[in-house]
């Protein structure tokens, strides 16, 4: 039973590189290009479209935006559909905390720009 399991992950492990791997082709990127695009490292996207790794949620998630796909979409091409509410409740998740994100670094860029705005006038 555990071998089905591990057979069937890693199914579906060399499903979403080749999904990944086509998303990128259509838009006409390099892998070093969606690497850019989303955030991620560039090994990590290789060894995803290659089949050696599956992404966490969090890594998964920026790939799929940058790529325009969206992750139900993800689920539905490798069988996971019973999976969707779940996964687009933690994926509304990880979109908020990735706003959070931004907005705390806009904040720190524009109290860094005070302070030396301030050591200029100090000065």
């Amino acid at each position: 039973m555990a071998d089905d399991r591990q057979a069937g992950r890693a199914r579906r492990q060399e499903a979403l590189g080749q999904i990944i791997a086509a998303a990128r082709s259509l838009k006409g990127w390099t892998a070093a290009q969606l690497a850019k695009e989303s955030s991620v490292d560039l090994s990590t996207i290789s060894r995803v479209e290659s089949g050696q790794k599956m992404p966490a949620l969090d890594t998964l998630y920026p790939m799929a935006e940058a790529l325009g796909i969206s992750l139900d979409e993800i689920c539905v091409s490798l069988g996971l559909s019973r999976r969707r509410r779940n996964l687009r409740q933690t994926s509304k998740a990880v979109s908020l905390k990735r706003i959070q994100v931004t907005r705390l670094r806009a904040i720190k860029t524009s109290i860094e720009a005070l302070i030396r705005e301030i050591e200029r006038v100090s000065s």
